[in-house]
C-alpha cells in the first residue's frame, strides 16, 4: 500500500484496499497516512474507538488462542480470523494484528513439525 502512496497511484491504491477488506479481515487502508490519534467515522463525524493494535488488546481472542494452543486446532482458528466471512462489513484487524496472527500460525506449525519429528 505504501508503494501506491509513494507512486501517487490513488485509484490503484483504493481498488486494492477495497479488495483486501472484501476477502481478508484487515482494516481498510486510507489514502492519507494513518494518524495515531482517535479515529473519526467520516459518515458520523464523531470519534470512534481506536482499532486494537495487538492481539493482547482483544482478551476474548487471546483466551481462545490460549485455550486452543495445546489442545485444539489453533492454526485453523487463526486462519479463520484472517479470512473475512462478513462481506467486508467488519472494520478488520490492524496490520500489526495481522502480522501477529501470521507469526503465531508459523510458530505453531513449526512446533507441530518438531513434535512429529521426535
Amino acid at each position: 500500500m505504501d508503494v501506491y502512496r509513494m507512486a501517487s497511484m490513488r485509484d490503484e491504491f483504493e481498488r486494492v484496499a477495497s479488495n483486501l477488506n472484501l476477502h481478508f479481515n484487515v482494516e481498510v487502508q486510507n489514502w492519507s497516512a494513518p494518524d495515531s490519534s482517535a479515529e473519526v467515522d467520516i459518515n458520523l463525524e464523531k470519534p470512534v474507538a481506536p482499532i486494537p493494535q495487538s492481539l493482547e488488546d482483544m482478551p476474548r481472542l487471546m483466551d481462545i488462542v490460549t485455550d486452543l494452543w495445546s489442545t485444539g486446532d489453533v492454526v485453523g482458528y487463526l486462519y479463520q480470523l484472517l479470512c473475512d466471512n462478513h462481506g467486508g462489513q467488519r472494520v478488520g484487524f490492524a496490520l500489526p494484528v495481522i502480522e501477529e496472527i501470521l507469526f503465531l500460525i508459523e510458530l505453531k506449525e513449526t512446533v507441530n513439525r518438531m513434535e512429529i519429528a521426535k
